[in-house]
């Protein structure tokens, strides 16, 4: 017998709508838009570089980067120190990074430099993709997806899936091998085991679809 997979209603959030601005606007001179200009790029180019050395951090917190590559990448950029604050930056770069402490060091850099909800936001989008794209094979995503939703109910109250993609699956399949584990079984009994499985994966595709819809827009 098939269990109950659980499903939550997410509330729906009221926009408000900004009030049309009648002071008039002064048409900005040809010099005037050129220095304009030129401030833009460059805030866009610091922006962008930022952007860039943010997902550097997001993916050693996230295990996507051994130590040594990201203690490489760490003197290697010396944009670094134009970005963080003096005292923060000599704390970086002379962090021991073949310590064990390392991620728990890089995510409290994290936390008060950049924002922790982006970061969520973001391993969330990256695991959701890489399901999808069968990276992760069926069973591990289900776990892998409980451990998402368990440590974002801890660090941000409300994680970004759903407790029917974060819990239900994996209550339902938590007693199924991994891919790792198929050696341990007999093909007879593997076969009933990953058939069953099976009837679950359609369904589960189609939420993670939607789910990563609903975070990305």
């Amino acid at each position: 017998m098939m269990k109950t997979v659980y499903s939550r209603q997410r509330p729906t959030g009221v926009r408000q709508q900004r009030a049309k601005s009648t002071v008039p606007v002064s048409p900005l001179s040809p010099s005037t838009k050129t220095l304009y200009a030129i401030v833009t790029n460059k805030l866009k180019f610091k922006m962008k570089n930022i952007d860039s050395v943010i997902i550097q951090f997001y993916k050693f917190i996230n295990e996507d980067m051994n130590n040594e590559s990201f203690e490489k990448w760490i003197y290697d950029n010396k944009e670094l120190e134009g970005i963080f604050q003096k005292d923060l930056y000599l704390d970086i770069i002379s962090f021991n990074y073949k310590s064990h402490d390392s991620r728990t060091f890089i995510k409290s850099i994290v936390k008060k430099q950049f924002n922790w909800n982006e970061f969520e936001k973001w391993r969330t989008i990256e695991l959701l993709e890489k399901i999808l794209s069968c990276e992760i094979e069926f069973v591990l995503s289900t776990r892998k997806l409980r451990q998402l939703y368990k440590e974002q109910e801890n660090e941000i109250k409300i994680p970004y899936i759903s407790i029917e993609l974060g819990i239900g699956y994996e209550s339902c399949l938590d007693k199924f091998p991994v891919e790792t584990e198929y050696h341990l079984w007999n093909k007879e009994t593997l076969k009933k085991q990953l058939d069953y499985v099976e009837n679950y994966r359609e369904d589960f595709m189609k939420i993670v679809q939607n789910e990563l819809n609903n975070i990305k827009h």
